[in-house]
């Protein structure tokens, strides 16, 4: 059967075009280093690595939320155990002021280093977080959140709770309620100066120094709750960094090329594609003349 000279013709520019195509997708992915550059490279291995990079993207969003929350319950853990300092401290004070044996001179200047710790206390209580808003306002954290008065210091946040995401299903409270416990030491603290500037053994003893005492299993109660949910956010950072890891690996597995495999595939397809454009370079002088001769 004789084979027409537009068929060979035919033939020739679909195979040139074909080798054409695969030199072109070796070389893109030589480039690239991704085996999957176009739907038309693997529709499902594609849909796959779309899937992957969405979950991917939800937990490094939840990473974030928590390394926001890690911040701000260590500042908070921070400024506490300043305030454990300072309450230990008065409780030391107190117990040598209840002695006999303490001067009214040494008692009178222990008033003055506790109405430091007084105030070194209130300055605490109106700590700020990483971005700038206060720990212990609840969510009001641009508005200072205690302030002296007559009677003591007195509360102007609220108690609201701040909450990030941890995953789909859970979430951690980063703020602290601390109302309580600052109202409570300041007032301690102010009353234990009284205390010391009279003079009286019997009410520091009786009063002052299980107030105090008091103030720090409070204030240890706090931070226990604290270390806690800090406990709690380390565990979930470490889970989604886990998953963070696998998820990368399984995407590089579907998308990324072995290099040195690709650059083998990558000079067989030119070699191919240089073959086919010399044959179809000799095709061209294919004519009725040839056959004349």
């Amino acid at each position: 059967m004789r084979v027409s000279t537009n068929y060979q013709f035919e033939t020739m520019r679909s195979k040139m075009n074909t080798a054409g195509d695969n030199y072109r997708v070796a070389q893109q992915r030589v480039s690239s280093g991704k085996r999957i550059n176009s739907l038309s490279d693997d529709p499902r291995g594609l849909s796959d690595v779309l899937t992957m990079r969405g979950v991917k993207a939800s937990i490094e969003q939840y990473k974030t939320n928590l390394d926001r929350a890690s911040t701000w319950l260590k500042t908070s853990e921070s400024s506490l155990s300043e305030v454990g300092n300072l309450l230990n401290r008065a409780n030391s004070l107190a117990i040598s002021g209840a002695s006999a044996t303490t001067s009214m001179d040494s008692r009178r200047a222990m008033a003055v280093e506790v109405q430091t710790i007084r105030d070194q206390v209130f300055s605490l209580a109106n700590s700020k977080g990483p971005t700038g808003g206060y720990l212990f306002a609840g969510t009001a954290t641009d508005k200072q959140p205690f302030n002296i008065t007559t009677t003591g210091i007195a509360f102007q946040g609220n108690s609201g709770t701040m909450k990030v995401e941890a995953n789909a299903n859970d979430a951690v409270t980063i703020n602290t309620d601390a109302q309580q416990l600052f109202t409570t030491i300041y007032a301690t603290l102010d009353q234990l100066k009284t205390n010391l500037e009279g003079g009286s053994t019997t009410t520091i003893s009786d009063v002052s120094i299980k107030a105090v005492q008091d103030g720090i299993s409070l204030l240890n109660n706090i931070r226990g709750d604290v270390g806690t949910r800090a406990k709690s956010v380390e565990s979930f950072q470490n889970d989604h960094s886990r998953r963070i890891e696998e998820l990368t690996g399984s995407i590089s597995n579907l998308e990324d090329v072995d290099l040195s495999q690709a650059i083998m595939e990558y000079k067989s397809a030119e070699t191919a594609y240089q073959a086919s454009l010399q044959v179809m370079s000799q095709g061209f002088g294919l004519s009725l003349l040839n056959y004349i001769k």
